[in-house]
C-alpha cells in the first residue's frame, strides 16, 4: 500500500513538472513543429559548418543594431552624434556601448553624464556611415547632415531632464525609429589593448515608434522603417 501511495505520488510530481514545462513553452511562444520546419532542420543540420576567422567571430554573437550615440557639446553649444556597432543591455534598465578613448563623444558623455541611443532605420544608412568619418570636435556634425536629421527635444519623454536648458537636451533624433535616454553609470577601459572603454548607462526613458515596436519586439516589416 505505501509503495503504491509512494508510486502515485511520483505520478503526479512528474505530471507537474511536465504541466509547468508546457505551460513554460506556450507562454514563451515555442514554436509548433511542421512539416516544413522539420525538413528545414533536416537539412540544417546535414549541412557542414565552416570555420569562422577568429577576428569575425563577433559577427555571430553581435547582433545589436548600429546606433547613433547622442551628447551634448558645452564648448560648441551644439549636439554631437557618432554611430556605434558595440552595443548590449546588461539588465533591464542598464545599457553599454563601447567607445574609444580618443572619441569626442566619449568625452561628452564622460562631462556630461547624459546620452541618447538613437535607433536608426535602413533609410538613415548614409546618415550612420557619414557620422564615423569625422569627428565632432572638428565638424558641426549635425549641419553636415545637411537636413538628413533632426534634433527633438527629449524633456517630453524624460521627466529628470525637464529642467535642464533645452540646447542641452535635444539629443533625440526624430527620424530614428526609437529612442533611449541614459544617464552614465560607470566606465572602464577594455583590458585587451584596443583603447575603447565600455560606457555603462542606466535607462530612464525611451520612445519608439508604433509602427515598428508592438511593446514586445521591434518589428522589421515597414519597408521604410525596418530597424
Amino acid at each position: 500500500a505505501n509503495q503504491m501511495r509512494l508510486s502515485e505520488w511520483m505520478l503526479m510530481v512528474v505530471a507537474v513538472v511536465v504541466g509547468i514545462v508546457l505551460g513554460q513553452l506556450i507562454f514563451i511562444g515555442w514554436p509548433v513543429t511542421t512539416p516544413q520546419t522539420t525538413t528545414a532542420l533536416m537539412q540544417s543540420s546535414n549541412r557542414s559548418k565552416v570555420i569562422v576567422p577568429l577576428d569575425q567571430v563577433t559577427k555571430l554573437v553581435n547582433h545589436g543594431p548600429t546606433l547613433l550615440v547622442t551628447a551634448y557639446d558645452p564648448e560648441h553649444k551644439r549636439t554631437n552624434f557618432m554611430s556605434n556597432q558595440w552595443n548590449m543591455p546588461l539588465g533591464d534598465d542598464l545599457l553599454s556601448v563601447v567607445l574609444g578613448t580618443q572619441s569626442h563623444t566619449l568625452t561628452l558623455i564622460r562631462n556630461t553624464k547624459r546620452f541618447v541611443l538613437n535607433i536608426p532605420s535602413t533609410a538613415m544608412i548614409p546618415v550612420v556611415l557619414a557620422a564615423g568619418s569625422s569627428s565632432g570636435a572638428e565638424v558641426d556634425k549635425i549641419a553636415e547632415a545637411k537636413g538628413a536629421v533632426t534634433l527633438n527635444n527629449c524633456a517630453s519623454w524624460v521627466p529628470s531632464w525637464a529642467q535642464l536648458p533645452a540646447p542641452e537636451i535635444n539629443l533625440e533624433f526624430k527620424e530614428c525609429v526609437a529612442s533611449i535616454a541614459l544617464e552614465l553609470v560607470t566606465m572602464w577601459t577594455v583590458p585587451d589593448g584596443s583603447d575603447t572603454q565600455v560606457v555603462v548607462g542606466k535607462v530612464i526613458g525611451v520612445v519608439a515608434d508604433p509602427d515598428v515596436f508592438n511593446k514586445k519586439y521591434i518589428i522589421p516589416s515597414a519597408d521604410s522603417a525596418d530597424p
